[in-house]
């Protein structure tokens, strides 16, 4: 039998067919790449987050055990170094625990690798440590220059390097969170392809058919086959024409309106999922780089912001200062009023000093009660003072009145972060020797011998 002798009804149904069976094939196709996007997401969610957050967890209990040590040598009496040891054992607890959880995450060679290393290395710090301690102790008052050079020569860039190692592992599980992005992205990219291509075929084939039946059926066929062709240059607005017609062109009419629905579902499926994806990058980076407590930058943020700043300063010869204060006695007021108490203060106190300074200024905690900022020009002292005065002039429920310490080093030519960071430390160490409730200007050993 000729194809001019089959009914408008067989060729309708013959087309049709090929339809369905070209849909099924471009869902299957979509299918399995959705499955690919879906793999990938998961992954985030189930490896790298968790990752993230067990390193981060890690890295801000052995910055609260680093910085206890540093108070326990600031300590001026027994009982305060005894209470400072007690909270260093409860910190290595917890960094213990911490660690337990993410050795349970921990998955390929590179991070068992940098793992292996960062237990090695923080227990040396942690035996150095208690070498400091000791020393710290049997000096029954603030930490004799012996301990603190050991603290600052040996024992510190032992942990400096313990953190730059859980720094890599972190970039690490970044870069494999970033990755698993990136491949659902491409495997997104990949379905539109096929899809694409599939839908073109389905049409070119669909066309030429209908320009065989159009001799027939008139311009009824044409209009459908205009809209197919709009489908499939992704125009998904348009109106398809003689639906509900109750005959072979409205059947096709409404079965092509049933597939556009469903581009449109998908393409909204796949938008949604992108979105979901670029929400949770953008969150990752807030928690990486956040302090939880008083929403400041973290120590990391802050050691990135004083790197560049070190570098515009190079360029420029623009001056800048580094400023790091903590509250006096803070101590007392946890054990007096409890520690979500010291927490609002804390918070309150981050208030008041971020009202104070200029949006060039950047400030950050650094650690427990202690803030560093990086502060622009040559008025770090300025500042530091105004900052003394406003916090001095404040009242917090319950507890009244605290005042802050406050160090300050000025950017020298050369300087790196650990030597500004170093500087600032001991012009704090000054401001509380001296009294506290004061600001303290770096002054080399050089310049008070000559001054004297």
């Amino acid at each position: 039998m000729h194809l001019s002798q089959l009914s408008i009804s067989t060729k309708i149904t013959a087309v049709i067919t090929f339809l369905i069976f070209s849909m099924a094939g471009i869902g299957l196709v979509g299918l399995l790449k959705m499955r690919a996007i879906n793999a990938d997401a998961a992954a985030i969610q189930r490896i790298w987050l968790p990752s993230v957050r067990a390193l981060g967890e890690l890295r801000s209990n052995v910055i609260v055990c680093r910085n206890i040590i540093r108070q326990h040598q600031l300590s001026d009496t027994v009982e305060a170094k005894q209470a400072a040891e007690v909270l260093l054992d409860a910190a290595v607890k917890t960094n213990d625990e911490a660690r337990i959880s993410y050795e349970a995450l921990l998955g390929s060679p590179t991070e068992r690798v940098l793992y292996a290393e960062w237990v090695k290395t923080w227990e040396a710090y942690l035996q150095g440590a208690r070498q400091v301690l000791t020393l710290s102790r049997n000096s029954g008052g603030i930490a004799s220059l012996e301990t603190r050079k050991l603290n600052m020569d040996t024992v510190g860039p032992i942990g400096d390097r313990a953190d730059e190692i859980l720094k890599k592992s972190i970039d690490f599980n970044n870069q494999g969170a970033d990755a698993a992005g990136q491949e659902a992205v491409k495997s997104y990219q990949s379905a539109v392809v096929s899809l694409a291509t599939f839908l073109t075929i389905a049409v070119v084939i669909g066309g030429v058919a209908g320009i065989y039946i159009v001799r027939h059926v008139g311009s009824a066929i044409a209009s459908n086959v205009t809209t197919m062709h709009e489908l499939a240059a992704g125009h998904l607005d348009v109106v398809v024409p003689h639906q509900g017609e109750n005959n072979e062109i409205g059947t096709m009419a409404d079965a092509l309106q049933h597939f556009k629905l469903a581009l449109i579902a998908k393409k909204a499926d796949d938008d949604d999922a992108a979105a979901e994806l670029r929400d949770r990058a953008r969150r990752l980076a807030v928690l990486a780089t956040t302090d939880r407590l008083t929403g400041l930058y973290n120590r990391l943020k802050f050691d990135e912001a004083l790197v560049a700043e070190i570098a515009r300063a190079e360029r420029f010869r623009m001056p800048f200062s580094l400023v790091i204060y903590d509250v006096d006695h803070f101590k007392v007021v946890n054990d007096a009023f409890g520690h979500p108490i010291g927490d609002s203060v804390l918070a309150g106190l981050s208030d008041v000093v971020s009202s104070q300074l200029r949006a060039t200024d950047t400030l950050a905690r650094w650690g427990g009660e202690e803030f560093a900022i990086l502060v622009t020009g040559s008025d770090g002292c300025f500042v530091a003072e105004k900052l003394r005065t406003a916090i001095a002039g404040v009242s917090f429920d319950r507890v009244g009145g605290v005042t802050c310490s406050f160090g300050v080093t000025e950017y020298l030519e050369g300087d790196t972060p650990e030597i500004m960071v170093a500087r600032a430390d001991a012009a704090l160490y000054q401001a509380k020797v001296k009294g506290r409730n004061r600001v303290e200007l770096y002054a080399s050993p050089e310049s008070v011998s000559s001054a004297a």
